[in-house]
């Protein structure tokens, strides 16, 4: 019954749905709207959890698959299938959502902009990213995985752009996170067509095909037929796509802003959900399609990762040193300055979590040693005050 049930389809469609109708609720409906946000979320979970009971660890590599035509003309297919890696990320996503929802409870203020949808919105638009991503974890079809890696930026750039730091301040952030992620999608999309096109001209394949699976086949036994050059021009295709989103230095210049002007929920969700879609596509994609490309790259793409840690480790050390930046190392404190509010927001949240468990437990205790009816009263109403109700 498991294996005829479409179960990847309903825990990407649950998210995009629950944002459809999310948005559509009245205006005044704040409140419902965030905990609607969280059951949506939390339902997510449940079914990441159901997927990673009924995995089998020594099954097969792709598991409850799902293969049905969308373009045959076009040979894409809307297929869907979980391995291991995917498996963790789907679950680490599941898991964040709720979490980053609770997180930034407050982060959409209760006011009359977006005709008084602010929280709808910035519910709804986390959950969309939530779906985007998760489908193109368990996308085994190239062009559908690129359709989604492209489109979770819209939802993104709205939640940058809409919520966080001073409006110009994230305008302009949301705008330079948008150029470098479409800028490596366009390179992206001529390596995607260069695939096909290298399928279309192999003997292995009547004609050209996007399924995943079927190509991986096809290159780890050299039957694609394509010139190593070929091969190697549509690595760095995928590569610099997957290089800008993950991001890998020196592709990164767009994560500071991004991460500064945002919310701290908004930062974590781009840094610990959509950003790994990127490291995700260079394991699944840019090794497994081009494992001879990869072998030979390797010490470069070493080399990038190694100059990034060491530029970050220097730059934290900049932003945490008092005073004002020095002209020469402002590209540094710029890039610290991400870490140093990520700091803050964690400390701020201990700090609000520390206090509810002291409301709570003088409360219990004023209760318990028979408190005054007026004072009982003034308790509750401070305890309100510091809950999650706006």
């Amino acid at each position: 019954m498991m294996a005829d049930f479409p179960l990847l389809t309903v825990l990407w469609a649950v998210p995009m749905l629950g944002a459809a109708v999310i948005i559509l609720l009245p205006s005044a409906a704040r409140q419902f709207a965030k905990y609607a946000g969280i059951a949506v979320s939390l339902a997510v979970l449940a079914i990441a959890l159901v997927l990673a009971v009924g995995f089998e660890p020594g099954g097969p590599n792709y598991q409850f698959v799902e293969d049905h035509p969308w373009i045959p003309s076009f040979g894409t297919g809307y297929i869907l299938g979980v391995d291991g890696i995917a498996l963790a990320l789907v679950l680490l996503t599941a898991v964040l959502v709720p979490l980053l929802l609770l997180a930034g409870w407050h982060d959409a203020p209760d006011e009359t902009a977006m005709s008084g949808r602010s929280t709808h919105a910035y519910v709804a638009l986390t959950l969309a990213v939530e779906g985007m991503v998760l489908i193109s974890l368990v996308a085994l079809d190239v062009l559908l995985f690129y359709v989604f890696f492209e489109a979770m930026l819209i939802p993104l750039y709205f939640l940058i752009g809409g919520y966080g730091a001073s409006a110009q301040g994230r305008s302009k952030a949301a705008v330079k996170f948008l150029l470098y992620n479409l800028f490596g999608g366009l390179v992206m999309l001529a390596a995607v067509i260069g695939l096909y096109v290298v399928t279309a001209n192999s003997e292995v394949f009547d004609s050209g095909t996007f399924d995943f699976r079927a190509i991986v086949e096809a290159a780890s036994t050299g039957q694609l037929n394509a010139s190593p050059a070929v091969l190697h021009a549509l690595f760095f295709g995928f590569l610099f796509a997957f290089a800008v989103k993950a991001p890998l230095w020196p592709f990164h210049r767009w994560l500071p802003d991004a991460a500064v002007q945002a919310t701290p929920a908004t930062a974590v969700l781009m840094m610990s959900v959509v950003d790994k879609v990127g490291t995700f596509g260079m394991l699944r994609y840019c090794l497994q399609l081009f494992g001879d490309s990869a072998t030979l790259f390797r010490p470069f793409v070493i080399t990038l990762a190694v100059i990034g840690i060491i530029v970050n480790i220097i730059a934290i050390k900049v932003v945490f040193e008092p005073g004002e930046p020095q002209p020469r190392y402002k590209y540094l404190w710029k890039q610290g300055l991400f870490a140093k509010r990520q700091h803050q927001a964690a400390h701020e949240l201990a700090t609000m979590l520390s206090l509810q468990v002291l409301t709570v437990k003088n409360f219990a205790h004023e209760l318990l040693e028979g408190a005054s009816a007026d004072k009982t009263k003034a308790l509750i109403e401070k305890f309100g005050k510091i809950g999650l109700s706006s």
